[in-house]
């Protein structure tokens, strides 16, 4: 099984959380996509995928290249400090994207959390209704500025 780590806690917790980790994924290859510039992260990490760009993880900024060579892993891991996955959207879209059989994200003690379809269906419901909103109410602003000026 290739399982894929999305690098977003400190690199030097990869190699414990790996270890807690092959328990549940025995026989398992352990990749991490990360950001150039990173120390050696693990003995345990089979290949390093490097992000290039000096941004948060997102799909969107991905290239074609890099969005080839990714998918086809079985599981994806993205570990993090808090028990939220708020402020993690983009990394989850980024995961979904690249098609594996399940997400993941953990906490700093290697806890495994399985994101579900209804976490993916509010991310993206959510999304939309940001755009829906802002599609709205953006007319409006032109309508009331424009009044406002035909007043003076």
């Amino acid at each position: 099984m290739k399982v894929l780590i999305i690098r977003t806690i400190q690199a030097e917790l990869i190699g414990g959380l790996i270890d807690k980790w092959e328990d549940k994924f025995p026989n398992s290859t352990f990749d991490v996509l990360t950001h150039s510039g990173q120390p050696n992260i693990s003995k345990k990490v089979n290949v390093t995928h490097l992000y290039n760009i000096q941004a948060d993880f997102s799909w969107k900024k991905l290239n074609k290249q890099s969005r080839k060579v990714l998918k086809g892993y079985d599981v994806i891991i993205f570990p993090h400090k808090w028990k939220s996955i708020t402020g993690f959207h983009e990394v989850i879209e980024l995961a979904i994207k690249l098609t594996p059989k399940e997400v993941y994200h953990s906490t700093k003690d290697g806890t495994l959390i399985k994101i579900n379809k209804i976490i993916i269906i509010w991310i993206y419901l959510r999304k939309m209704l940001v755009i829906s909103g802002f599609l709205i109410l953006v007319p409006l602003f032109i309508l009331m500025l424009t009044n406002k000026l035909r007043k003076l």
